[in-house]
């Protein structure tokens, strides 16, 4: 127990000692009793080593203060007094020859225990208990030569196999893996079954592995890659009570590592943290070698599980003989050989032949391998019909490769790979003899002419092709047969039959061309076609149009804005054609748009100039709607054959400004009382100034009581000399408005000068006025008196009172009188309270005359029901009012 240089703490002996006796009681445990430690004396010291030196470095300055050295049975267990090791560990363990060591520990803790007795593991030799992480999830995978995976995304992840005490430490310590159980030595040889090499199928029971039963678990080698594989069975059984649990209880496939393990877990990828849950294969999982042994989990009990070894029969076979064959013309490949699946030999087996031609192209044929082969039966005893005999046609002379597998149901291996030499007829001879450039009606014409002979078909007239490589790059090929009479060549070459060609092509621009010719083989196995001759040519042309953008301007029309651009152009190959000129406009939101217009207005001025004939000026009109920079160009489009193209007659920018808002003022809204109702009468003025002199419209927007809001559009075309003389413009803009209103309530009365200048920037706000519109209420009054009086004429129903509309209380308004006859029938008469009346002119303190006095004749006797009303003439008003009802009787 030492005390380091720079870390002074007390370290519990009795917690060292229990570490120790823990270690003892594991290893005995796996030993079968075999294997103990105990202490042989303890010695505390200081120490020159410090906490910040490597665990290594600490360990070697301690041993060589103590003088220790490694002797057999014996192992220097070294306590400092620091938390943590550097790198952070818990522990460090070292090995001489598995029968000495030495461990490093930091202050006993909560994993002591557990790795002290990990280290121990190392002084006895053993390594880590890794795990198998592949990202594309394989659960397998073979080795290179050089020992990387043949998987490139596999890689070994140390000590992240949990349910092994040489995997990461933990307060369990569950039993060590069985290959590292078998590497250490420490059973009596019989804990674990050796299956050999894995043969056909064979189903095993497993046992816990944590339980002391001989053939607790199996291993075996897999029949094609020769690797071990160990199968056991982790159950909640002695030292594995705490770690083997849910997804972790289950059988274990694992693999030797050199001295510690590889597991092969059922996912490879990566998992967080330091503990997996999920390591064990569980019931009807089946894990598949790299090399397709397949392991099924069949069933997992409490106390032990089943399993079953299928091994794969690989199929076997060979590549006897590839042979050229020639028949009808024809040139195949005859390929031979014998395959058979040892999984199924009772049946003939496919065998796939790849043949790869001299361009590199790869073709598979599927053959089935069913003739007759007694040898192959004598040999391997695998039955007659296992042979194949297949021929292939090539059409192409040169270098194939051919390589052929025998397909089973687990494996399919190549079973041989050979190499043969196609010979081929010559390409074709011939010569591109010349290329001229001869005018046409429309404009001109290469012509080209040669001759070109298979002399694997001499006597055929064989295609020949000519490709074209234009002045703009453009390559265009043109196929032809060269069957025109060439008695030179028949006798140059002594061969019969046609083999001349004469092609025109026509073009249409000038510039240098590049004119091919080849000749197109025909026969079979022609080594391909040949290149007759090229040769390049200058085509002259007619000049590109000449011509000029004069001018753009920004104009306002009726409907907008436009661009009037203007300009002329000729084109000097056709002088008195009027020719296409078009012209583009950037727009100054980048878009880019053209406009095809025809040169065709008079321009005496460039015909004088150019001394041509004919109309060669435009003119184009382009609506535009949006203010910003504008950049327009023009150009003059050839229509001469052979020009040398369009030419740019000008460009110019212009820059189209908005116009600003109309501005004015909502003066004032009133409410009114008219003939039949009440308005809301609204007034202003509003002025475009991009169009000053214009009477232009004005919306006026009313919100109503409800809610409502409607518009109602009128013309700002009153008078205003005011506004006029303020702004300095001419015309009428002033405008008035009445708006008939039926409600009462709040009115909200908004008005907008609406602009007519194309660019301008939008409508104006002249104001905004709220206005609150009460209700009158209704007349009052009062029917003063009803008698029956006799004239000269008969009698009469004399009836009086008065009646005002406070709504309009200076006005005489009209007065309803309705009777009831004695007959039931009831007729009414209307007058108007137009009688002063200063009694109630004081009382109410208004003005004007309101009273009334009606006579009614009547004839019959009887009693009369006679009934006054004052009508209401506010527009607001609440109604009419009952001035008074009385009976009379005649």
């Amino acid at each position: 127990m030492v005390q380091l240089a720079d870390r002074q703490a007390t370290i519990p002996e009795a917690d060292a000692r229990a570490a120790i006796t823990t270690s003892s009681n594991y290893w005995q445990a796996m030993s079968n009793g075999r294997l103990s430690m105990s202490v042989a004396s303890v010695e505390n010291r200081s120490s020159k080593a410090t906490s910040t030196q490597s665990y290594s470095s600490m360990m070697n300055t301690i041993a060589a203060e103590i003088g220790w050295v490694p002797s057999s049975y014996t192992s220097l267990v070294v306590f400092v007094s620091t938390p943590t090791l550097s790198d952070g560990a818990f522990g460090a363990g070292w090995s001489y020859n598995g029968t000495s060591g030495r461990v490093l520990m930091p202050l006993p803790a909560t994993l002591t225990k557990s790795v002290l007795t990990h280290e121990f593991g190392h002084v006895l030799g053993l390594m880590h208990a890794n795990r198998l992480r592949c990202a594309d999830g394989a659960v397998d995978t073979a080795s290179n030569a050089d020992g990387s995976f043949a998987n490139g995304t596999c890689s070994i992840e140390e000590y992240k196999d949990n349910l092994d005490l040489m995997g990461v430490s933990q307060t369990s310590q569950p039993v060590v893996s069985s290959p590292i159980y078998e590497f250490g030595g420490f059973g009596a040889g019989t804990e674990v079954r050796d299956l050999g090499k894995a043969v056909g199928r064979n189903s095993y029971q497993l046992k816990a592995w944590g339980s002391a039963d001989d053939n607790r678990a199996v291993k075996f080698s897999d029949p094609v890659s020769g690797e071990v594989y160990y199968l056991e069975l982790r159950l909640p059984v002695g030292n594995d009570a705490a770690t083997a649990l849910g997804g972790n209880r289950g059988v274990k496939i694992v693999q030797s590592f050199g001295a510690g393990s590889l597991a092969l877990q059922p996912s490879t990828t990566t998992f967080n943290g330091y503990y997996s849950y999920n390591q064990a294969w569980q019931a009807g999982q089946t894990f598949t070698t790299h090399a397709g042994t397949r392991v099924s989990i069949d069933w997992v009990s409490d106390s032990a599980a089943g399993v079953t070894v299928n091994a794969i029969p690989v199929p076997t076979g060979n590549f006897d003989s590839l042979d050229m064959v020639l028949a009808d013309g024809k040139t195949s490949l005859r390929v031979t050989g014998w395959a058979v699946d040892r999984a199924e030999p009772a049946k003939s087996t496919e065998a796939h032949v790849y043949i790869t031609s001299p361009s590199g192209a790869r073709v598979g044929y599927a053959v089935l391998a069913a003739g007759a082969r007694p040898d192959v039966q004598s040999t391997y005893g695998l039955g007659q019909n296992h042979g194949f005999d297949q021929t292939f046609g090539v059409n192409a002379p040169g270098s194939y490769g051919v390589c052929v597998y025998a397909i089973g149901i687990y494996a399919s291996p190549q079973i041989g790979c050979k190499d043969i030499e196609v010979p081929g007829a010559p390409a074709p001879v011939g010569f591109q003899d010349g290329v001229t450039v001869s005018k046409t009606a429309n404009g001109a014409a290469l012509t080209v002419s040669g001759w070109t002979v298979d002399k694997g078909t001499p006597s055929a007239s064989i295609p020949a092709h000519v490709y074209v490589t234009y002045p703009d790059g453009t390559n265009l090929g043109y196929p032809f047969t060269a069957d025109n009479p060439r008695p030179d060549v028949n006798q140059y070459l002594g061969v019969t039959g046609n083999h001349g060609f004469t092609a025109s092509l026509p073009i249409t621009k000038p510039g240098t061309y590049r004119i091919c010719s080849y000749g197109i083989a025909v026969s079979p196995m022609s080594y391909g076609n040949s290149l007759l001759g090229c040769k390049d040519i200058d085509v002259p042309g007619a000049p590109a149009p000449v011509g000029f953008q004069d001018g753009v301007s920004v104009n306002k029309t009726a409907n907008g804005t436009e661009l009037r651009v203007s300009g002329w152009t000729v084109d000097k190959g056709t002088p008195s054609a009027s020719i296409p000129a078009h012209v583009y406009v950037t727009y100054p939101d980048g878009t880019n748009l053209g406009y095809p217009f025809t040169a065709d207005n008079p321009r005496p001025d460039v015909n004088q100039y150019l001394g041509v004939t004919g109309n060669h000026g435009f003119t184009a009109s382009l609506p535009i709607t949006k203010p910003g920079t504008y950049r327009i160009c023009s150009y003059g489009i050839a229509v001469s054959h052979m020009s040398y193209g369009n030419s740019l007659l000008g460009c110019t920018t212009k820059e189209v400004v908005v116009a600003p808002a109309p501005v004015g003022f909502q003066d004032g809204v009133s409410v009114n009382k008219t003939a039949n109702g009440t308005e809301l009468r609204v007034s202003g003025w509003t002025v475009d100034k991009g169009t000053p002199s214009a009477s232009i419209p004005a919306h006026v927007y009313v919100t109503y009581p409800d809610g409502t809001n409607l518009g109602y559009p009128f013309t700002a075309d009153n008078p205003r000399p005011d506004v006029n003389q303020y702004l300095g413009v001419t015309g009428n803009h002033g405008f008035t408005a009445s708006l008939p209103i039926t409600k009462p309530g709040t009115y909200r009365i908004c008005s907008y000068g609406i602009a007519v200048s194309p660019m301008s920037y939008g409508n104006s706000l002249l104001g905004c006025t709220t206005k609150e519109v009460v209700v009158a209420p209704a007349p009052v009054g009062f029917q003063d008196g009803v008698s029956v009086n006799k004239t000269a004429n008969g009698t009469e129903l004399r009836v009086s009172g008065w009646t005002v509309d406070k709504g309009t209380p200076s006005a005489s308004i009209p007065a309803h009188i309705y009777v009831t006859y004695p007959d039931g029938t009831t007729l009414g008469y209307p007058f108007t309270a137009d009688n002063p009346r200063p009694d109630v002119n004081q009382y109410l303190g208004v003005t004007g005359n309101h009273g009334f006095t009606a006579s009614l004749p009547i004839t019959k006797p009887g009693t009369y029901r006679i009934c006054s009303y004052g009508i209401a003439v506010s527009p607001m008003s609440y109604g009419n009012s009952l001035l008074g009802c009385t009976t009379a009787a005649y």
